[in-house]
């Protein structure tokens, strides 16, 4: 067992339906992604903004307390960005949470973590939340190590979801459904 945790709050997300960057969407005076770190700083002294490159800027500037990971793994989408916290912190076990999540409370995260497992998300419907997940050192190396040989062979490397099954990811159906919902669309005006 590692001894860090690392929250991460996933924002490189290109945001198309919405219109506009959804971690920087201001709602009661706290951008999604600032709501979502501070969610993850009840459990985690560490915290960081997992987002591509060129988000880099707007989030210094929107966020400058926080730490950035920057994606190095291209068209990945939140797979990408779980390697490359896991590369720059290859000891730590890693919370994800993405910033379009904004009803998860602390006690949904609070549940995944009192497991004890090494892989933990929320399942329902048969499908997994990868996004709201536990992911133990080990597991996301293991993670890192198929998605490199899948690189190195010329294929696709799987996604999240089908990584959650292969990995026998102890799964938990969610007490508030709703709580998982992401916010990928404008809100009504």
């Amino acid at each position: 067992m590692s001894t860090e945790l690392v929250g991460v709050v996933l924002c490189g997300g290109r945001s198309a339906r919405m219109r506009r960057d959804k971690g920087l969407i201001v709602t009661d005076g706290v951008s999604a992604a600032g709501r979502a770190a501070l969610l993850l700083g009840q459990f985690s002294r560490r915290i960081v903004l997992s987002l591509r490159a060129a988000q880099a800027a707007e989030y210094a500037a929107a966020l400058p307390e926080r730490t950035q990971v920057h994606d190095v793994f291209s068209d990945l989408g939140p797979l990408g960005g779980l390697l490359s916290v896991q590369r720059k912190f290859p000891t730590a076990d890693i919370f994800l949470l993405a910033c379009d999540m904004p009803y998860v409370t602390a006690a949904d995260i609070r549940r995944l973590l009192s497991l004890g497992s090494a892989l933990a998300a929320y399942r329902s419907g048969g499908i997994f939340e990868p996004l709201c997940a536990f992911y133990s050192a080990a597991v996301s190396a293991e993670i890192l190590r198929r998605t490199e040989a899948a690189i190195k062979e010329g294929v696709r490397p799987p996604g999240l979801q089908r990584l959650l099954h292969d990995l026998r990811a102890t799964a938990v159906h969610p007490p508030v459904p709703a709580n998982l919902m992401s916010r990928n669309t404008p809100l009504p005006v």
